[in-house]
């Protein structure tokens, strides 16, 4: 007795196709959305660290620079002598993952902001 493979699973169709990618894109794009989010506050975790409390307020944006992060997308804001620096982590959709405070001269506090 002889059994083709053809008369056990059906033959696979454009529409079978179509519905595998279907159902597997979401699940890659999601993946590789949580991937990027993990990189992303990561980076901004480590730029973090750099930035040190006494160095002039001026090396901000050179640290940013040397870790990927675009200094423009840093939030600041005056509150009275003192300037608070909030960096985003763009991919989180408005969390905030890097205080930086300064008095216009030098690094004040640098604190994980969560």
């Amino acid at each position: 007795m002889e059994t083709s493979l053809k008369k056990i699973s059906p033959p696979i169709t454009k529409k079978t196709i179509f519905l595998i990618l279907l159902g597997v894109t979401p699940f890659l794009l999601l993946s590789a959305y949580f991937v990027y989010m993990v990189w992303e506050a990561q980076k901004i975790g480590a730029f973090c660290k750099a930035v040190r409390p006494g160095e002039a307020a001026s090396s901000i944006s050179e640290i940013a620079d040397s870790y990927g992060i675009n200094p423009r997308s840093m939030w600041e804001t005056k509150n009275g002598d003192l300037w608070h620096i909030s960096v985003p982590v763009t991919a989180a959709m408005g969390e905030f993952k890097c205080k930086i405070t300064h008095d216009g001269t030098k690094i004040i506090s640098v604190g994980d902001r969560k």
